[in-house]
Order: structure tokens, then sequence, then C-alpha cells
């Protein structure tokens, strides 16, 4: 639960930092937020290691039950205030499948090429970005706005 936490939140750390800030602000806040993360990677092998070889490794899940938590309450007691202005969209759930669906099977066919199998899984995750594609151009509130993409002749 934790990976699929953490990989949902990297997903969306920058877009929920660019609608928090102003644009003046945006460089810094960008820059010190990679910042923390890099430190925070660099740190956290030596600082996990100490606290599992001084207590044991049951102590990290503990630890990061106690700061979710903290961390959690702080937000909810100073974030009084939305991230950005609501914006009247409706979550596109046929592209956003159909792409999740499509990139899945593109990759694991590249990861297993050159068997007769990954051959057909790459084209057909391939075909399925394009029909993709071709969706997102007729949908109001697209997943990726590939209208800016096409270059036109």
């Amino acid at each position: 639960m934790q990976g699929m936490a953490s990989a949902m939140m990297t997903g969306t750390l920058m877009a929920i930092v660019i609608s928090a800030y102003p644009p003046e602000k945006r460089g810094k806040m960008i820059g010190l937020n990679v910042s923390a993360v890099y430190v925070g990677s660099s740190l956290a092998p030596m600082i996990g290691g100490f606290i599992t070889d001084a207590f044991s490794w049951r102590s990290i899940f503990l630890i990061n039950a106690v700061a979710s938590t903290l961390i959690a309450i702080l937000i909810i007691w100073k974030f009084n205030r939305e991230l950005s202005e609501t914006i009247k969209e409706k979550f596109d759930f046929k592209g956003t499948v159909l792409y999740m669906i499509s990139i899945s099977i593109l990759m694991y066919g590249l990861s297993k090429l050159p068997d007769q199998l990954a051959v057909m899984l790459t084209a057909g995750g391939i075909a399925g970005l394009f029909f993709f594609a071709k969706l997102e151009l007729k949908t109001q509130f697209p997943v990726l706005y590939s209208r800016s993409l096409i270059i036109h002749f």
C-alpha cells in the first residue's frame, strides 16, 4: 500500500506544487521540492539502516505511521484553503483505461522481445496508443492534450 500511495503521490507532486504557488514562485518551489526529494533519497538508506540496527525492521513502519499521521494533522490544521480554483472538468475514464491498457501491453511486449508473442503485444500496444490519440482528439476534457502535439500543415 505504501508503494502504491508513493507512486500516486510522485506522479502528481509537480502538479500540486504548480497549482499551489503563483508563477513567480514556482521555480523556487520546484527547486526546493527536487532538493528535498534528493536529500531524502540520499539520507534515507543511512537513517533506515541505523533505525533497523538499533531497533528492528518493524520500527520503520511504526515511524512511517507516526510521521504520516503528524503530517496529515499539520496539513489539515494549517492548510485551510484550496490548492486551486475548482475546474468543472469531467474525468476521461475511457481515455485513461485505454491508455493504461495500451501502455502496459506495449511495455510488456517490449520487455519480452524478440519473442513472437512479444512482437504482437508491442504492435497491439502501439495500435492501442494510436486509438488513444484519436479518442483524445474527440474528447472534450482529454487526459493528454494531444491537439498541441499535432503539427498542422
